[in-house]
């Protein structure tokens, strides 16, 4: 998703009140690093608090620019 494709889907995310993470594993091998934490989260959807505890799993690809941009980017909720 690019450009204004992507804004109905970020006007639609839910109002982020907390967010804590960290980053327990980091590999990176030639042109690909990847990530792996817990995320916590206090959200408002709908007018109601929820809490998140999460992980993540994130793979990063180097660009021939030498930027690293993220290529996969996975959240899961710890209670599902």
């Amino acid at each position: 998703m690019t450009g204004d494709a992507v804004r109905p889907f970020l006007e639609s995310f839910p109002i982020i009140k907390t967010m804590s993470w960290d980053i327990d594993t980091l590999e990176t091998a030639d042109n690909i690093t990847f990530l792996r934490g817990w995320v916590k989260q206090t959200l408002q959807v709908d007018g109601q608090i929820q809490e998140v505890d999460g992980k993540y799993c994130d793979l990063l690809r180097r660009e021939r620019d030498g930027q690293w941009r993220f290529a996969v980017i996975i959240w899961n909720d710890n209670r599902s």
